[in-house]
C-alpha cells in the first residue's frame, strides 16, 4: 500500500512522533530489503493498524479520514462523477451537492487531485 511514498510516510510519522523511532526505522529497513512498501511493513509488524496509518496520513496531508466507507455509494454522488474520471483520478464518490463533491482517494499524496478534479467537474472537491 502506498508504494512509492515510503520517504513521505517515514518523514510524516517521524515528524508527528506517531511511532517509536526504533520501530519506524526497523520497518524501514525491512521495507528496503524486502521490496515491500513501508506502509505494508508497518501494518504487518503490528506497529500501527491500517486505520491508524490512514488517519495519520489524512491528518498530515489535510484530508478527512473516513474510518468506514459506505458499502453502497450514494446515487447522486455516482451521477456526479463519471466512471472515466473515477479511474483516471483513483477516487470513489462519497457525497455530492450542487457545487461540491466529496471523494475518497486511493493516493492521498496526490496534492493536485482536488484542484485537477475540481477543474474538470467545475465543482469544489473535498478529499
Amino acid at each position: 500500500m502506498y508504494e512509492g511514498h515510503d520517504q513521505a510516510i517515514h518523514d510524516l510519522l517521524r515528524e508527528r512522533g506517531s511511532l517509536a523511532t526504533a520501530n519506524l526505522d526497523a520497518a524501514r529497513e525491512i521495507a528496503q530489503t524486502s521490496g515491500r512498501s513501508l506502509a505494508d511493513c508497518l501494518v504487518a509488524q503490528g506497529t500501527i493498524t491500517a486505520a491508524g496509518l490512514f488517519s495519520e496520513i489524512a491528518s498530515a496531508t489535510g484530508h478527512r479520514f473516513e474510518p468506514t466507507l459506505p458499502s453502497i455509494l450514494p446515487g447522486e454522488a455516482i451521477a456526479a462523477l463519471p466512471a472515466a474520471l473515477v479511474h483516471r483520478f483513483g477516487v470513489a464518490p462519497l457525497a455530492a451537492a450542487t457545487r461540491t463533491i466529496r471523494v475518497a482517494a486511493a493516493d492521498p499524496f496526490n496534492f493536485d487531485l482536488a484542484a485537477e478534479l475540481g477543474f474538470v467537474l467545475e465543482r469544489t472537491v473535498e478529499v
